[in-house]
C-alpha cells in the first residue's frame, strides 16, 4: 500500500508538475495534487503526494521537510488518516444551558430607529411647530408646541 504525505507552506506559483518533480528525486510518485482554490484556480498552499513505498515517502520527508520549493520553506510531512465512518463519536449528554437572548444588531437598531423617523410628521403651522405620528393617513398622535 502507498504512503500518503502532506506538503504545506507552497508557493501560490507551485504546480503539481512541479510537485512531481521535486518529491520524484525520492522514489516513485504514484499520485501528486496541489490542492487549488475553486473559485480562482489559485493554489491554497498545500498539495498530497503519494509514494508506492513507505520508505521512499519517509526519505522524501527527511530530505524535503524545511526546504525551498519556488521561493518558499515548505513543511512535509505524513498525512494523518481520517477516521473512517461517518459521524462523530462519543457525545457527553450532560445538562445545556439555555442559550442567552441574543442582542440586536446595530443594523437592526438603525433601521428600527429610522422607521420611526420617518413615521413622524413634522408641520410648521404658523409660528407653531406640529408633530405627530401618522399611519395610512390617519393622526395617531399630535402634539403642538408653541
Amino acid at each position: 500500500m502507498g504512503a500518503l504525505i502532506v506538503a504545506g507552506s507552497l508557493s501560490w506559483n507551485t504546480t503539481t508538475d512541479n510537485l512531481y518533480t521535486a518529491f520524484g528525486e525520492f522514489g516513485q510518485v504514484t499520485d501528486a495534487i496541489v490542492m487549488q482554490d475553486r473559485e480562482t484556480g489559485r493554489s491554497r498552499g498545500f498539495g498530497f503526494v503519494t509514494f508506492s513505498n513507505p520508505d521512499e515517502a519517509q526519505a522524501a520527508i527527511q530530505g524535503l521537510n524545511e526546504q525551498e520549493l519556488d521561493g518558499r520553506r515548505i513543511k512535509v510531512n505524513i498525512a494523518n488518516a481520517r477516521p473512517s465512518g461517518g459521524g462523530r463519536s462519543g457525545g457527553g449528554g450532560g445538562r445545556r444551558l439555555p442559550a442567552a437572548a441574543p442582542r440586536p444588531r446595530l443594523q437592526s437598531r438603525r433601521r428600527l430607529w429610522w422607521r420611526l423617523l420617518s413615521s413622524l410628521s413634522v408641520l410648521w403651522y404658523g409660528s407653531k411647530l406640529l408633530w405627530g405620528r401618522a399611519s395610512s393617513n390617519k393622526v395617531l398622535s399630535c402634539t403642538v408646541q408653541a
